[in-house]
């Protein structure tokens, strides 16, 4: 998928983040959680949870997720 325009990719990372952010609320309103839970655990769990969703993908191309972690230092994001 070419994401060529700047509204393009608002528009992939909005559905993205609200994608992942409702598999998280789903998780929460079931209770999957663990009561002990504070905010170190939770962020954790949610970069975690976002990290899968993208992680997949790189990792079948190692080149790829090469040239995006050099371009990830060299703009420091």
């Amino acid at each position: 998928m070419a994401l060529r325009t700047m509204p393009e990719k608002s528009a992939f990372a909005h559905d993205l983040i609200e994608s992942v952010r409702a598999e998280i609320m789903r998780d929460i309103a079931a209770e999957k959680l663990p009561e002990a839970w504070d905010g170190i655990e939770l962020r954790e769990w949610i970069a975690e949870r976002f990290a899968r969703s993208m992680a997949a993908m790189l990792r079948k191309d190692k080149r790829r997720m090469r040239a995006y972690r050099n371009e990830v230092l060299i703009r420091n994001l």
